[in-house]
């Protein structure tokens, strides 16, 4: 509202497990999610988002991402004992892990960006027409 921007951006709320998105967006922004769902809902997960895309939009993931030997950086494995330990299928994991669910929904040019945090993104965008 400050910038001038309420009429272009529109936050949903939702039980993304359950419900439907409504509509279709630019960008579907899943922060602090993955870690607590197995690697067969995330698919499904990255998959619904895809979906909702409009052509040209994007995805972006953040969450605490796993170096691909597991073990680094040391709060994202710490992390994911914590998620192994406290969740159903819960777990961190790795950029190449995370890219096969974006290149399964479809999405291309996917990119990892640091935020300078324990967390990074991983940013996939659905072909335009």
């Amino acid at each position: 509202a400050r910038d001038g921007l309420s009429d272009r951006v529109t936050a949903v709320a939702c039980d993304f497990t359950k419900d439907p998105f409504p509509g279709t967006f630019d960008l579907v922004f899943v922060s602090a999610i993955v870690h607590m769902n197995s690697d067969k809902e995330n698919r499904a997960l990255v998959k619904k988002c895809a979906a909702a895309l409009n052509p040209g939009g994007r995805v972006v993931i953040q969450d605490f991402i796993l170096a691909e030997d597991r073990t680094a950086p040391p709060f994202a494995a710490l992390f994911a004992v914590n998620m192994l330990v406290a969740t159903p299928g819960g777990n961190t994991y790795t950029y190449p892990e995370i890219r096969s669910w974006m290149d399964a929904a479809g999405l291309k040019k996917i990119t990892r960006a640091s935020t300078g945090f324990d967390a990074d993104l991983v940013i996939g965008r659905k072909p335009a027409r």
